[in-house]
């Protein structure tokens, strides 16, 4: 499966290049000109244009290149939503990793946070003995089998996590990720959710990154996984259950 940044790229190539087209094309003449911007037929975007833009030709002998771009710059800004630039776009700061955070200035306020792995194209290597540290007597480490039935192959994120203020307000962001980062040192910290993300042998090249929310870090991080949900048709890796909770209107 191609990963969202280049399945982006891919899309982006392909819109572009029908955009040079000022008359209409059939499905051959369509397929034809897919290859000359795309010629890696594995990607994706033959896949998707195979089995979601075909029906255009159904109606009609040929398409206008503005209809097929028209769907296709739709699906850029929905798998762009996933990838570090699009999560940049939408607010999410930092993208460092575990090691790194001592040294970052993360905030105290609630929010939300992710972990991401940039390297969503290459397949995931996990660890029988997790490193993490045991939480009142519990063994971190998670069954090969439901770690494997758990990931979701291209997305770069792969959990979504919320800090709360707390009541004193001595919570938030930096307190709940530094909690994140002893837990996965081996500290009997708890820090009990996501803790699949420690039993992948790349571990240390993971990058957390956070948004500040001021009004309420539980039903954005609820919604957040909804909306992870509904792109990938499961939860983030690392997330074992989709939360309830809503923002107000």
């Amino acid at each position: 499966m191609t990963s969202n940044r280049q399945l982006v790229l891919d899309l982006t190539a392909a819109a572009d290049h029908l955009d040079s087209f000022d008359c209409a094309l059939n499905y051959d003449e369509f397929v034809a000109e897919l290859l000359v911007a795309v010629p890696d037929q594995s990607s994706d975007v033959h896949w998707m244009a195979d089995n979601q833009l075909v029906n255009i030709f159904f109606a009609q002998r040929q398409a206008a290149t503005a209809e097929l771009t028209g769907r296709m710059r739709q699906w850029i800004a929905d798998f762009s939503r996933w990838t570090i630039d699009g999560l940049r776009a939408d607010g999410f700061k930092g993208f460092v990793r575990f090691a790194d955070l001592p040294a970052t200035d993360v905030p105290k306020a609630g929010g939300v946070y992710l972990v991401v792995r940039s390297r969503a194209d290459v397949p995931p290597e996990f660890q029988e003995i997790s490193p993490a540290g045991w939480f009142q007597r519990r063994d971190p480490s998670v069954p090969l089998e439901k770690l494997q039935s758990k990931w979701v192959r291209g997305a770069e994120v792969i959990y979504i996590g919320v800090a709360t203020p707390g009541t004193n307000g001595r919570r938030g962001i930096a307190k709940r990720l530094d909690e994140f980062r002893r837990h996965g040192a081996g500290e009997p910290i708890g820090h009990w959710g996501g803790r699949y993300i420690w039993c992948l042998a790349d571990r240390d090249e993971l990058l957390v990154a956070w948004r500040v929310e001021a009004e309420d870090p539980g039903a954005v991080e609820a919604e957040l996984t909804r909306e992870f949900t509904a792109h990938y048709g499961r939860l983030p890796f690392a997330n074992l259950k989709q939360e309830r909770r809503r923002t107000q209107p």
